[in-house]
């Protein structure tokens, strides 16, 4: 596995994981013609290439794929916000969610940053 920062490029294959992740993750959540009918636009691949390029993000690679991201805001001098994360169905539970935010918290601390924030959906038994 190698994390890195994101580049403009990786735009198309972080919706791929977004999409991925979404129609795995929400399954039994939402409605499944809801999650049937995702698909990609263009409109879709502009919103994420702006995100890239006004947050700070990085990208989990596996033998050169891009199977998980991770978006991060500075919210204050003290603060930094994940507000983003999101792993391939097919590399869930392998620890690869955990690995990319030990790497942003490192980083984040590097830069002086003392705590993190996370939001997160509670969600019942499937």
């Amino acid at each position: 596995m190698q994390i890195r920062k994101a580049v403009p490029e990786d735009t198309s294959a972080i919706v791929e994981v977004i999409h991925d992740s979404y129609k795995a993750s929400y399954q039994g959540y939402l409605l499944d013609e809801y999650l049937d009918n995702l698909c990609v636009t263009e409109d879709l691949q502009i919103k994420w290439n702006n995100y890239l390029q006004k947050y700070e993000c990085y990208v989990c690679e596996k033998q050169g794929r891009v199977v998980a991201f991770l978006m991060l805001a500075d919210e204050l001098t003290e603060i930094f916000e994940i507000c983003v994360l999101y792993v391939k169905s097919s590399y869930q539970k392998m620890g690869i969610g955990s690995l990319l935010v030990d790497y942003a918290c490192k980083i984040k601390e590097q830069a002086g940053y003392e705590k993190c924030k996370v939001w997160t959906i509670k969600m019942g038994h499937r």
